[in-house]
């Protein structure tokens, strides 16, 4: 599947659903805890998991780039149960402002 992209000024929010290892839907494991979100580039994107763990919302920090959102469920003594990733590119948006920039001064003729 092809990396999530987004601009640097933009966040989404993501969303849970299970499913078996054939793909078909079905619930949360039995006896899982509340999902675990991780970003493995914290520079780059941003999380706000809800207080259920079944949404997060996953906020471009600034700096283009790539990084993968994470998300695990555990049973109570921390043996997972199920998993899953989406890989995020950050690029630019649209030009907001202009940055003038002078050149190098030279003593006129």
């Amino acid at each position: 599947m092809a990396a999530f992209q987004m601009t640097d000024s933009q966040q989404v929010s993501c969303t849970l659903g299970y499913t078996d290892r054939r793909g078909n839907p079905t619930g949360p494991p039995p006896g899982a805890t509340a999902p675990q979100w991780l970003v493995d580039t914290p520079a780059v994107l941003t999380l706000a998991p809800a207080a259920d763990g079944q949404s997060c919302v996953v906020t471009a920090a600034g700096p283009l780039g790539t990084a993968t959102v994470s998300v695990k469920v555990t049973d109570a003594q921390g043996n997972p149960l199920a998993s899953g990733s989406l890989d995020f590119t950050i690029v630019g948006g649209a030009p907001s402002q202009m940055v003038v920039t002078p050149g190098t001064p030279t003593e006129q003729p």
